[in-house]
């Protein structure tokens, strides 16, 4: 635990999908529909980093050591499907 409750520098990760489905063709024996849909992760692409040591007398005290691994870099996903 860090001296006086100090902690490094928070983080988040927003994650969103967005799904859409297209009548393509109706019939008596035939309901077929597009459906397309997009997710991506990490939607505002921050970056975060990592803290060396937050205790006072460690020589890298305040030192950034490099990125939040936790948090990856946007990624986006594509789907499509007819379904019949």
């Amino acid at each position: 635990s860090a001296a006086y409750g100090l902690t490094g520098p928070g983080w988040w990760d927003v994650d969103m999908g967005i799904r859409r489905t297209f009548n393509v063709r109706e019939t008596a024996t035939l309901h077929l529909t597009f459906q397309i849909e997009a997710d991506v992760s990490n939607v505002t692409n921050s970056t975060f980093f990592n803290l060396s040591s937050a205790a006072w007398t460690a020589a890298t005290f305040g030192t950034v050591s490099g990125q939040n691994q936790n948090i990856p870099p946007r990624d986006w996903q594509f789907d499509g499907r007819f379904r019949f």
